[in-house]
């Protein structure tokens, strides 16, 4: 087994999510699917003969605004024809009203917003009642606040750069949010106006204090491994917080009292593992010193604390499908009691957390309820023809 290379061309060209699919012997290639901003569609990569290493850069293969995935290849070098799957994913914001505390479901999940767009990244206000999110409803991905009282639904961000990952501050009257695959984190006021910019190196931002004071964000989307940074707000200066000689570090989150934070780490493409570290001022430990609240056997991700500080939720996919579950924690030195247990299921095909890209997927919780993305799917198959001339 050697390594080709590839990861790296794929990141230097902007695609994410790769998934390998056909290999073609006689052109020493592979095509595989991947995510280019809002679709994913099937690539190709030559590969360099007696060395498994890229011979150029990925080509296009189809152009659809959908996800095109799961090729199958029949013919030759002169004539071939690739036979794939295209998927239309449409992600609404839904929330699942809960005894939040402890982690048991009041009632069915409801749907908050219902758009032929995509509807993603819900961040919920502290007392549940509006929700923040991203929607390519007029266009370029934007922030838009939703009353999950009243129903009305308004535009906070208007310029035509895409936007990722809007939160709120912990008193909902802000929203901070990032510039699409960029480090830059920038503030509106929930009642709309000026957008200021807060830093050009601290996205995406994830996690705000419960004090006002301090935002989490994972960084180093232009190196090999992602970071987890803090921005001060006081003083507008950000750090890095906490890496691992190894792995990429995602999702993390301060626990109400804004002593710990839990994030997860990743493994390989199909491992994560959660875990939760002691803050000492701004100061994380060391690796050895981390709390390891998963075993990294499965894919377990974006963790998520209890009001109380006693347990946090996730998504995993240990049971096949991506589900949401819960970890009870001690409560003085938040180490895991117990086992992971399932808190909802989704395992429906049409309708499923499988049916969104990870960066899509993000996971908020108010006082009273979960609110998350859902993806309903539906699809044709198609056949595109390759001809080649001589």
């Amino acid at each position: 087994m050697r390594k080709t290379g590839v990861a790296n061309i794929l990141r230097d060209s902007n695609l994410s999510e790769p998934a390998p699919a056909a290999w073609i012997r006689e052109d020493l290639s592979v095509i595989f699917s991947a995510r280019s901003r809002d679709s994913v569609n099937l690539w190709q990569v030559s590969l360099a003969p007696g060395d498994p290493r890229p011979s150029g850069r990925p080509r296009r293969l189809t152009f659809g605004a959908d996800i095109e995935t799961e090729p199958a290849v029949a013919g030759n070098e002169n004539s071939r024809q690739i036979v794939f799957t295209s998927l239309v994913s449409n992600p609404d914001i839904w929330s699942l009203p809960l005894a939040i505390n402890k982690a048991k479901a009041t009632a069915a999940v409801q749907r908050q917003t219902q758009n032929i767009a995509a509807d993603i990244q819900p961040s919920v206000s502290v007392d549940g009642r509006k929700a923040v999110f991203t929607s390519s409803r007029s266009g370029a991905s934007q922030v838009w606040i939703k009353d999950l009282t009243g129903g009305a639904e308004t535009q906070l961000t208007f310029s035509s750069t895409p936007k990722d990952w809007p939160i709120f501050s912990s008193d909902g009257s802000q929203v901070a949010y990032s510039l699409y695959r960029s480090q830059t984190i920038y503030l509106v006021s929930v009642g709309g106006g000026e957008e200021r910019k807060l830093c050009d190196s601290c996205g995406p931002v994830k996690s705000w204090s419960s004090d006002g004071l301090r935002i989490l964000f994972h960084s180093g989307s232009n190196q090999p491994l992602r970071t987890i940074g803090l921005l001060d707000l006081a003083i507008g200066l950000s750090r890095d917080l906490i890496k691992h000689s190894r792995y990429s570090l995602y999702h993390p989150h301060f626990s109400p009292d804004n002593i710990w934070v839990a994030f997860h780490a990743k493994l390989s493409p199909n491992r994560t593992q959660l875990f939760i570290v002691l803050l000492c001022g701004n100061v994380a430990p060391a690796e050895n010193d981390w709390i390891a609240v998963t075993d990294g056997s499965e894919n377990d991700q974006d963790p998520q604390w209890s009001p109380d500080g006693r347990l946090f939720y996730f998504f995993s996919e240990r049971d096949g499908f991506r589900c949401l579950w819960a970890q009870r924690l001690e409560a003085e030195t938040k180490r895991p009691l117990g086992s992971p247990f399932a808190v909802y299921h989704f395992h429906s095909a049409r309708r499923s957390l499988m049916n969104l890209g990870l960066s899509s997927l993000d996971l908020s919780l108010a006082r009273d309820k979960i609110v998350f993305p859902l993806g309903k799917l539906t699809g044709a198959i198609w056949i595109a023809d390759e001809r080649r001339e001589h």
